[in-house]
């Protein structure tokens, strides 16, 4: 899904000058921090599908998606990427934005923060991290914020394992009725659709085509939001200094 919108992007000339994400999301924001090549990007994601990924969200899957994706630098930081980062990870049990300090750490955390949650614990009481990541990016400089969400409050995902699918049901649900929390803070924001099981690449290119075509609406969107705000900018301009035009 992140795959097929960079790709309009691209196509569209929409180029972001800041970026955030959590869990995957947190990878594939690094990624494009970095300035790395969407073909880059679609290799490394395909050779994560393509490992035996044991049981979703164990300790085993972190590690092989941490393995596989890991940073070539371990001593990097955060703010020696090409654009402006901005990584959640949980400290003290609270959430912080990190725009300085060790790349490998933060998303080390932030793999784990989501992933390796014990959702069934949670199911009487859920009490889901939140991540409020427009007013954090605005703090940061930003003028317009826009978000992709992949999470949505009907989502019912299941993964594929040797023995049987995995549905997660409720549970996941919760999780994700959490995270959409704040949405209303962005300026926009596209919740893609994704269907189970999610780690099978057969329907990979159907899905691909289909977001593509969504992210094609939403490229038309951002277009209109950033004309709106010049015109808003150049008129604010004027007022400020007293000419007129």
């Amino acid at each position: 899904a992140y795959l097929a919108v960079l790709k309009v992007f691209q196509q569209k000339k929409i180029n972001f000058q800041m970026v955030a994400g959590s869990e995957l999301g947190d990878w594939w924001a690094y990624w494009y921090a970095q300035q790395l090549s969407l073909g880059r990007m679609e290799w490394l994601f395909y050779q994560y599908l393509r490992r035996p990924l044991m049981t979703p969200f164990s300790t085993v899957w972190q590690r092989t998606l941490w393995k596989l994706w890991q940073p070539q630098r371990r001593k990097e930081l955060i703010e020696q990427q090409k654009l402006v980062l901005v990584l959640p990870t949980i400290k003290h049990g609270a959430v912080e934005y990190s725009r300085r300090g060790s790349l490998a750490t933060a998303l080390q955390t932030n793999l784990k923060l989501n992933l390796g949650l014990d959702l069934s614990a949670h199911e009487e009481s859920p009490t889901p991290v939140i991540f409020n990541f427009a007013p954090i990016l605005r703090q940061a400089g930003a003028d317009l914020v826009v978000g992709l969400s992949v999470l949505r409050e009907d989502l019912a995902v299941r993964f594929q394992t040797d023995q049987a699918d995995q549905k997660l049901g409720q549970q996941y649900q919760i999780f994700a009725e959490g995270h959409i929390i704040g949405q209303k803070d962005f300026d926009l924001v596209l919740t893609l659709p994704v269907v189970g099981p999610v780690d099978n690449v057969d329907d990979a290119l159907a899905l691909m085509a289909d977001y593509e075509k969504q992210a094609a609406e939403f490229a038309t969107q951002i277009k209109a939001l950033i004309a709106a705000w010049q015109v808003k900018q150049r008129s604010s301009s004027v007022e400020n200094t007293g000419i007129m035009e």
